[in-house]
């Protein structure tokens, strides 16, 4: 009974304290709990949902922001003298900033008639977060030692259109920028400049002006920027967010926290950036695994970049540089952008079943066709134009063996010696071309045909399109044959077709991947949707108008595929539809984009920053990217194999997935960052550990005490250094046993050496 009075006598307090209170309902239960664990911290309180961390009240005075309505007659002066910074006055409205318990404090006087503590909504990215479980890592929820943000883990990139000094790239409390190095191409050719200090990186501005896409994506791995308009510390925000998912309307604000960061945002960052010349890509990540490396920082990179083209084996160049890098550093790979176009065949040959037939859509195009065999023997190709008013052939011109060089099927425009012209393709075509190359690979010695061409109906003769180009793929027995075509213009249509004719074949997305992403050693992420709609600066709602976007099935764009050697990609799927995040200011100006464009604004120091939405498995991948940094953050050893295993095993799976085609496209499942982290964290050296071994020493831990024992030793010496090699702590005891203390430690990832030994161990200090 005396336990239950003092209970009631506690509330009664509260709700004394709160009873003139002008706070709505949804602030009075932010603002009792606050009080009941500001009063009686041991207790475990019932925190509602609130981007008010109220869990800090022990650590120093809680921030908070509020919508007041001013009661009559009270100027702003009077509510500024209670140490609140005060702006967007409208209408007898305000928006303060400052203490929780300042603001509580003015709900309880005369000088408003309401108070309306901010509160998070749903915005794209914050969804990403929470979906994957990113948020429970940034809070450390339990069972988690500690919160994981990706303190001491290099967040590598190589992209374009690169806003380094994006807001979302600084410190959180924007003291200094979190880019440690950056490398710029000054062309295709692999030149590149270093930006080596902060003062040389706040003076970069941008590699490319008419690109955003490396601000994009950098932001969805590593972006930092949550707060919102605060005028003592000179920030100005607005945010555009869909206020409710049945109705669909917009609300600008400019009082809750911008909330589109990243998964990473305490790593530090390591661009190059620049040409998508392939050289390029492979010297600038290089340059990012050398500096990883020279601080001894773990590191993860992302490529949201690739090649429909390609042998789609990790046999290309570019792959086996990546393949090599990737035994220093975790590199993840975008699954590609196609996986709703019908842009591939894969044909497995007989004896009785050795040919394809397919045509290249009618009307102006462009692009690639790319033709590989399983092995080296040749594979025979024929080009056609096809009548389909009367479905015969009226021409055709067939290669069986290698080529010495191109073979150029042009129209009589094109007068280059050794052409070939027919007047049945000039009736078909106009100033068009198709060019041919064949041979075994040098490399993986698998036969490969290259087929370019570009193709504009003859209006005289072919006005009904109704001569159209096409190919017949002849393999041999046992041999698999992929084909895959790549428009060299968005405004094309490449995707092969059998234009209802029979015994001719149409396309498929069953082997869309990115060639670059079957790179052994790498991971490969595909994307699934967690928005359709988005809000805009001007008040508007958007939303896809394509239905296969469907929350929670797998983005209608994103690539798959069954190797030849049998490995199936993506590995995970992560959100990668209606995701918002950071935009290069240079980019918004070169394009003219507006707030008809944008989701989000925010001005610091005479820049403005921007944020709007974008989709892609470009997006999705430094989800995953920047999931597996804070990983890292737990065990820095973690490598390539263990990240693919973890995001497997602790994938959230998809019930109900019927044919092969999308469970191929499902790689693992849904990428869940929380359950991984704790199989990276149960699967790691820890304080835990007890190590036992007849020729090594003997490591015991009991709570932050190491007692380290070596057999017949005269003495023992130990040094603990952090993740970047730096010795933090060395002792030395004369006789076989040391005890060494880490109480004195900041939590996080240490390494134990027992100097003059061979034992090193990974210590995790909580």
């Amino acid at each position: 009974m005396n336990r239950i009075y003092t209970i009631m006598s506690m509330m009664a307090i509260v709700v004394t304290a709160l009873g003139h209170s002008k706070l709505d309902a949804p602030s009075q239960l932010i603002a009792t709990q606050y009080q009941l664990y500001k009063y009686h911290p041991d207790k475990c309180v019932a925190f509602p949902v609130s981007n008010i961390d109220l869990s800090n009240v022990s650590r120093g005075n809680i921030q908070a922001s509020a919508f007041i309505t001013l009661a009559s007659g009270v100027s702003l002066s009077r509510i500024e003298s209670m140490g609140l910074d005060v702006s967007c006055q409208e209408d007898g409205m305000a928006i303060v900033n400052g203490d929780l318990e300042d603001i509580i404090k003015l709900s309880e006087t005369n000088l408003v008639v309401d108070v309306s503590l901010s509160r998070d909504l749903q915005p794209m990215l914050n969804t990403a977060r929470v979906v994957s479980g990113v948020n429970d890592i940034h809070g450390g929820s339990a069972p988690l030692p500690q919160a994981y943000r990706g303190a001491g883990v290099i967040c590598g990139i190589y992209d374009r259109g690169i806003d380094a000094n994006h807001i979302n790239f600084m410190n959180t409390d924007m003291s200094a920028t979190r880019v440690k190095r950056l490398w710029s191409a000054t062309g295709a050719t692999g030149g590149f400049i270093e930006y080596a200090t902060p003062e040389r990186i706040a003076s970069f501005t941008t590699d490319n002006r008419n690109a955003t896409h490396g601000t994009h994506t950098m932001g969805c791995m590593v972006g930092a920027f949550n707060m919102a308009s605060n005028t003592s510390k000179g920030i100005s925000t607005r945010y555009a967010y869909v206020s409710d998912n049945n109705t669909g309307e917009t609300s600008v604000s400019r009082t809750l926290k911008v909330p589109f960061y990243g998964m990473a945002p305490e790593s530090d960052i390591v661009i190059a950036c620049g040409s998508f010349a392939n050289t390029n890509i492979v010297k600038g990540v290089g340059k990012i695994v050398d500096y990883a490396q020279s601080v001894g920082q773990p590191a993860v990179v992302n490529l949201s970049i690739g090649s429909i083209t390609g042998p789609h084996d990790g046999t290309d160049y570019v792959s086996r540089y990546l393949t090599k890098y990737g035994e220093n550093v975790i590199i993840c790979i975008a699954a590609g952008n196609d996986g709703n176009k019908n842009m591939s065949i894969t044909h497995d040959c007989t004896a009785a079943d050795n040919e394809v037939k397919t045509f290249i859509p009618a009307g102006e195009t462009a692009g690639i066709i790319d033709i590989w065999a399983s092995d080296e023997r040749p594979v025979t190709i024929t080009t056609v134009i096809y009548d389909l008013n009367t479905n015969q052939t009226v021409y055709q011109h067939t290669i069986s063996n290698s080529t010495e060089k191109a073979v150029t099927i042009a129209t009589e425009n094109y007068t280059a010696d050794g052409y070939i012209h027919d007047k049945n393709f000039d009736k078909a075509f106009s100033q068009s071309y198709i060019q041919l190359s064949a041979g075994a690979n040098g490399v993986n010695n698998r036969y490969n045909i290259s087929y370019n061409f570009q193709l504009s109906p003859n209006m005289d003769s072919n006005s009904d399109n109704r001569f159209v180009a096409g190919i017949i793929v002849r393999g041999q027995d046992g041999q698999r044959v992929d084909m895959v075509t790549s428009s060299n213009n968005d405004n094309y249509n490449a995707e092969f077709t059998s234009n209802g004719v029979n015994g001719w074949t149409a396309g498929s997305p069953q082997f869309s991947i990115n060639s670059l992403a079957c790179a052994p050693n790498t991971v490969v992420v595909g994307a699934y949707t967690t928005k359709t709609q988005w809000g805009t600066l001007n008040g508007a709602t958007s939303h896809y108008t394509d239905l296969n976007y469907t929350y929670n099935e797998i983005a209608p764009f994103s690539s798959y595929g069954k190797l030849v050697d049998g490995r199936e990609l993506p590995h995970i799927l992560a959100p990668g539809a209606a995701i918002i995040s950071s935009y290069s200011s240079y980019y918004v100006s070169s394009a003219g984009l507006g707030d008809k464009n944008l989701s989000a604004e925010v001005e610091y120091n005479g820049k403005k920053h921007y944020w709007a939405r974008e989709q892609g498995t470009s997006m999705s991948c430094p989800i995953v990217a920047g999931s597996i940094a804070l990983w890292l953050q737990a065990d820095p050893h973690l490598n390539v194999e263990d990240a693919i295993e973890y995001l497997g095993k602790s994938a959230n799976k998809i019930d109900g997935v019927g044919d092969f085609s999308k469970s191929l496209a499902w790689g693992t499942g849904q990428l869940n960052a929380f359950e991984g982290l704790k199989l990276v964290i149960a699967n790691s050296n820890s304080v835990n550990n007890i190590d036992v071994d007849d020729n090594e020493p003997l490591i015991n831990v009991v709570n932050d005490t190491y007692e380290v024992y070596v057999p017949n030793a005269d003495n023992v010496s130990v040094t603990i250094y952090n993740i970047a090699g730096q010795p933090i702590i060395r002792k030395t005891a004369s006789s076989e046993t040391l005890v060494i203390s880490t109480d004195c430690l900041l939590t996080g990832v240490y390494i134990l050496s027992v100097d003059n030994t061979n034992t090193t161990r990974r210590i995790l200090v909580r």
